[in-house]
């Protein structure tokens, strides 16, 4: 990972896309794609019909989720897996600190999301430390 040379075009943080209706968000995604070289999307005047459609028909995202699925219990990361997401997450909030301190206002979204995964990744692995040592 310390060779990663990409250099954002955008930031979207899909954990919060379906909080609310994501227009702002799906617009930013396709101003992104538009910009890109090599990109085909569909046009513009679509687009407002496109996610409408998709938004209002459960069947076609997460919101589809019918909690029928394993418990949540059953769906834990070891605490080992998790140092490994917490090692790759500040990897990168390294590598992008240092483009944010040289300007970057991209990469400064990106290290503030990324913290926010690290927070959560981070309690989520002192917890199943704390539960390996009771076992």
């Amino acid at each position: 990972m310390d060779d990663l040379q990409c250099k954002p075009k955008g930031i979207l943080d899909f954990d919060t896309f379906y909080n609310e209706h994501p227009t702002t968000e799906f617009y930013r995604l396709g101003s992104i794609l538009d910009a890109t070289e090599n990109v085909e999307v569909i046009a513009r005047q679509a687009r407002a019909c496109i996610l409408d459609s998709v938004y209002d028909d459960a069947s076609l995202h997460n919101a589809n989720r019918n909690g029928h699925g394993p418990a949540a219990n059953q769906k834990r990361f070891s605490a080992s897996q998790l140092t490994v997401m917490v090692d790759a997450l500040n990897v990168l909030i390294t590598k992008y600190s240092e483009w944010k301190d040289a300007g970057d206002q991209l990469a400064g979204e990106l290290v503030i999301v990324l913290k926010g995964y690290l927070r959560q990744i981070s309690s989520e692995q002192q917890f199943e430390m704390d539960m390996e040592q009771l076992t």
